[in-house]
């Protein structure tokens, strides 16, 4: 068992891939699910009580995986480790004084010493290993490891007393730091000099009565910055020279003299990048620039902002997987016992990146409030890249982030901004294209509250989304109506609307509910009720008075999309009166909105950068220049459960013959030789030369050759390389005839292959068709199926040369089949009839 557990277990069990890949949870509650299971199998394997083996057996387990760790410690994952000690100190405690051999009391000892691993997980180590030791080495004799033992338990006091003990004052002035650093050629800052000079200037700096010389200044800052880069940035400086550099002391030095202005320009444009692969450096730089610019308003106009956003909301930095693990086991730390509860993830990180984050929008939310050029500036270089996007855009694009849109409607926010009708109605016409061509149901809620709020800004901008409202146009864009309708209700249903506008918004969308289109159909039915209500609490009589509307909205309230609306209608709703604030923006249901996001912060992110502000003396910003009021916990997302689903009563049963899952019911018709010489005879061919749609094609590839036609006839075969094509057709068209017949020959091929023998069968909805399915629809042997174009169907002059038209009965009100689904029912019942 032991061989076992050394050679198969214990390798496996510590792959890397294991960890990063079961991290699961969010903020206060990571946790590795690997690793955890991990802890929970160590310790059922020590637990006196729950083994089946004899206390000898179980120390023998102890020293194998001890002995395992201290051998491979190089070469595995530094976070096994870990949770390996967790499951022993979890399984130790209910031991009585076991000492183990000094063989594995040395592994032990090395373990928790273990170089190269982060700080938090050194630390973790230190004290799992202090409380294994109390229970497995009790009173040694053995001089070297009495030291050993010695300097750990030393290493456990000294590193529960660190979240006590402050840092010492080195240097008491500028002056003094600079002289140390020329007189000894910056070896001064070697080490933890470093550290000292970081915590010495910024000493100097928060003294109102010293004096700040920038050429001093300005060299002091260099010092420390070369250091930190001949360092390889250690952790302790980049969390701290952020404060230092954006000091508003240095800020507005900045200002007058070019050698600190400098300086602080550099640091900014090599500490910017640092965030993608040290995500700790994150929080610490956007506390500093956010204070920086609310201290000196005109440092705004020194250092590149629109770069500095953009850089942002293209790239949005993000924890990498290890560095989520440093954070699962900064939990374990803190909560391991009373006197390690200092040492959370802030002991060793800093502020979380919410709290980054919150200073981000923050920032935003008062820069374009306060300087109406610069906004304006700002948003134009937002808008840019979407505007001369590729169209058709998909739904899932790398460059696009939800946080780039957020930043747009913070902007566009700011009244400076839409204060004029012409940039109103430039910025709105702008929004209207980006809202007809984005797919992404979050991203259009953004365009789609964008929009209200520039028409809430001026009545007249009302008309465009009228006009859209009164299209007859129904299936060119059809989710873009929908989103007009939204827009459209959320402002006549705010307290900006008017009795006039909600007549018009109501005529127009009594129509629209009788749409041939169901997401326009569906949208104007969802949104009826609530303007009807609204009208109701308004006392608009010209609207709640009229008898044909209390008549359709007394069928409307009847309907089940109306009583229990889908919770995706829930996650997408708005309310302009109450909504509008930072925190329904940047953590507010519509993140759930499929496929759903997570938000980059919470509410007590942003109470916690004001705590900061607070304890650090610095200047709150002026709400009254915000573009938008962080407000109050925004509503809670919906989630769509099955657990009120009633289930299906069944009988018990003890043997129960689970069904084993396959791919298709080709492995029963013999070799794939046989397969080939049934194709072969196969009387079937199927012409989709009128369908256009490379998708669509690919899916009748895949049908014709599922269900067994002889051949697949296409306008051109150049179809056969485009990707739309080969995502659906996979690899179907490989195993069957795909063949070229352009549309202009479609009538001379049909009338030569009548005279074969075919029958040529049209799928059409006519007022001839034949139901599908009936006994009386029979479908020849030989047959030719032709296939409609996805839109206008098929032309007369095809029509007329079909020998039979088929129709698939329906019993919902969609009108029509996809080309592809439609095909694959008529295919099935040829398939029925003939075998």
């Amino acid at each position: 068992m032991a061989r076992l557990l050394e050679e198969s277990v214990l390798p496996w069990a510590t792959r890397g891939p294991l960890f990063t890949a079961s991290i699961r949870g969010e903020r206060n509650a990571l946790t590795c699910e690997h690793g955890q299971n991990l802890s929970i199998f160590i310790c059922r394997l020590l637990v006196e009580e729950d083994s089946h083996v004899d206390l000898s057996t179980q120390k023998l387990f102890l020293s194998t995986i001890l002995k395992y760790l201290a051998r491979e410690r190089h070469h595995i994952v530094s976070y096994a480790p870990v949770y390996i000690l967790q499951g022993i100190c979890w399984a130790t405690k209910g031991w009585r004084q076991h000492s183990l051999d000094d063989e594995a009391i040395a592994a032990l000892l090395d373990i928790t010493s273990s170089p190269g691993v982060p700080d938090v997980v050194r630390d973790l180590l230190i004290v799992q290993g202090t409380e294994i030791c109390k229970i497995v080495a009790p009173g040694k004799s053995n001089l070297a490891i009495q030291k050993k033992l010695q300097v750990l338990r030393d290493a456990c006091d000294r590193l529960i007393d660190s979240t006590a003990r402050g840092v010492s004052l080195r240097w008491p002035t500028l002056v003094s730091i600079q002289d140390d650093i020329q007189a000894s050629r910056s070896l001064c800052l070697k080490g933890l000099g470093l550290l000292d000079a970081c915590v010495s200037l910024q000493n100097a700096l928060d003294d109102p009565t010293a004096t700040m010389d920038p050429k001093i200044l300005s060299k002091v800052l260099d010092a420390i910055w070369e250091q930190v880069e001949i360092d390889d940035y250690p952790k302790f400086a980049l969390l701290r020279v952020p404060g230092l550099f954006l000091h508003v002391r240095c800020v507005q030095l900045a200002l007058i003299d070019d050698d600190v202005r400098s300086i602080l320009l550099s640091f900014l444009e090599a500490y910017r990048l640092l965030p993608s692969g040290r995500i700790y450096t994150w929080s610490p730089l956007m506390i500093a620039v956010r204070q920086a610019i609310f201290e000196v308003p005109e440092f705004k106009l020194v250092v590149d902002i629109n770069t500095i956003v953009m850089d942002v909301v293209k790239g949005p930095p993000s924890a990498k997987a290890e560095f989520r693990l440093d954070a699962a086991a900064a939990i374990i730390l803190s909560t391991f016992r009373p006197e390690t509860a200092g040492l959370t993830y802030e002991h060793y990180y800093g502020s979380k990146e919410g709290v980054g984050w919150a200073a981000f929008f923050d920032l935003l939310n008062h820069v374009g409030a306060t300087d109406t050029a610069m906004a304006q500036s700002l948003l134009d270089t937002l808008l840019e890249p979407w505007m001369k996007q590729r169209i058709p855009a998909v739904i899932v694009n790398r460059w696009k982030t939800t946080e780039w849109v957020q930043a747009m409607l913070i902007i566009m926010n700011c009244k400076s901004v839409t204060d004029g009708y012409g940039s109103a109605q430039a910025y709105m016409k702008q929004f209207m294209y980006l809202l007809s061509v984005e797919p992404l149901p979050r991203y259009r809620f953004l365009f789609e509250w964008i929009l209200c709020r520039i028409i809430i800004g001026h009545e007249k901008l009302m008309e465009p989304v009228l006009e859209v409202l009164s299209s007859i146009d129904h299936h060119s864009n059809p989710k873009y109506l929908a989103s007009i309708i939204k827009v459209a209700v959320q402002v006549v249903c705010s307290e900006h609307g008017s009795e006039a506008d909600a007549a018009e918004v109501m005529n127009r969308l009594t129509g629209l509910a009788a749409s041939s289109k169901i997401i326009i159909r569906h949208e104007a039915q969802w949104a009826l009720p609530g303007l009807w209500k609204h009208c109701q609490v308004s006392g608009w009589l010209s609207i709640v008075e009229n008898p044909a509307l209390i008549g359709l909205m007394e069928y409307m309230h009847s309907l089940y999309r109306t009583i229990e609306p889908a919770p995706e209608r829930e996650n997408s709703r708005l309310s302009l009166d109450t909504d509008q604030t930072m925190a329904t923006l940047l953590c507010g249901s519509y993140l759930g909105l499929e496929p759903s996001t997570k938000p980059q912060l919470e509410l007590e992110d942003y109470e916690q950068l004001l705590k900061l502000d607070e304890q650090g003396g610095r200047k709150k910003p002026n709400t009254e220049y915000a573009s938008l009021p962080w407000g109050k916990q925004p509503r809670a997302r919906v989630h769509a459960t099955y657990s009120n689903v009633k289930q299906e009563d069944k009988p018990g049963k003890i043997d129960i013959v689970v069904p084993l899952q396959t791919k298709g019911t080709s492995y029963l018709s013999g070799t794939i030789s046989d397969i080939k010489t049934k194709r072969h005879n196969s009387s079937l061919l199927v012409v989709g030369s009128l369908v256009d749609n490379p998708y669509n094609i690919g899916g009748l590839s895949r049908v014709s050759e599922i269900f067994g036609a002889a051949a697949l006839y296409v306008a051109s075969t150049k179809v056969l390389a485009h990707k739309d094509f080969e995502s659906v057709a996979v690899s179907s068209h490989t195993h069957f005839d795909v063949r070229e017949l352009a549309v202009a020959d479609m009538v001379d091929f049909i009338v030569k292959m009548r005279l074969e023998g075919y029958t040529i069968v049209g799928i059409e909805q006519t007022d001839r068709s034949q139901i599908l399915g009936r006994e009386a629809t029979r479908l020849p042997r030989k047959t030719i199926l032709i296939l409609g174009a996805e839109r206008e169907g098929m032309p007369a002059t095809v029509l007329a040369e079909c020998d039979m038209l088929v129709e698939i009965p329906q019993k919902g009100s969609t009108r029509s089949l996809n080309v592809q689904t439609a095909a694959s029912c008529v295919l099935f019942d040829y398939c029925r009839q003939h075998g």
